[in-house]
């Protein structure tokens, strides 16, 4: 059916508006997204900005595929920041013009986390334990709880997984470069609902 309506749509010559909640089909049928939350648009761009770039929170947690964590700006360095999050880890990534104490949002794509050797105390690896495995065909989702209880998703390629397997229980380190993560503004929707009453 998507096929079909982006061929009727290109024979016509003509602009459609594609309204859904199927974040796969966004991606798949617009030249151009429009991501909105309560009314507010959080983000303009083609799929591959609105899935690789998201500008907020919102945008990533919505289109999925990423992982959103804050915490408080403790160093900026030679274009580096880096953020202690509320479980007292420290993530670090590309970023200038931070204040140090302020709060922050980031993310990282969850094809962007390995399993592997790790370290708490070294920067972006979080130790935790897996929840659950799902086989995907060429990929493997792993959901892993931190010890605070969040929920953190690693999305591996079918090799790598199976060339160093887990299992449910097991305690591992997610890891991911410094590279891979990008800093995220809240989330503009619920920023408009503060104060505002509802009679």
């Amino acid at each position: 059916m998507r096929a079909e309506l982006k061929f009727i749509q290109q024979d016509l010559g003509i602009s459609f508006i594609h309204v859904t909640h199927t974040q796969p089909e966004a991606l798949a049928m617009g030249d151009m997204v429009v991501v909105m939350d309560t009314g507010h648009i959080e983000q303009i761009g083609t799929g591959v900005e609105i899935y690789g770039a998201p500008r907020t929170t919102y945008v990533a947690e919505f289109m999925g595929g990423w992982n959103v964590m804050n915490g408080t700006v403790a160093e900026v360095n030679n274009g580096q920041t880096t953020l202690k999050g509320g479980d007292g880890l420290l993530y670090s990534f590309n970023a200038n013009g931070q204040d140090v104490g302020a709060d922050m949002s980031f993310g990282v794509r969850r094809d962007k986390v390995h399993l592997g050797q790790g370290d708490s105390e070294v920067k972006n690896s979080v130790a935790g334990i897996i929840h659950a495995i799902e086989y995907q065909g060429n990929w493997v989702k792993v959901t892993i709880v931190k010890p605070n209880d969040e929920r953190l998703v690693a999305v591996i390629e079918d090799e790598e997984f199976f060339g160093n397997s887990a299992k449910v229980g097991d305690n591992v380190h997610a890891i991911w470069s410094v590279e891979d993560g990008r800093v995220l503004e809240k989330a503009l929707g619920s920023q408009n609902l503060i104060g505002e009453s509802f009679d």
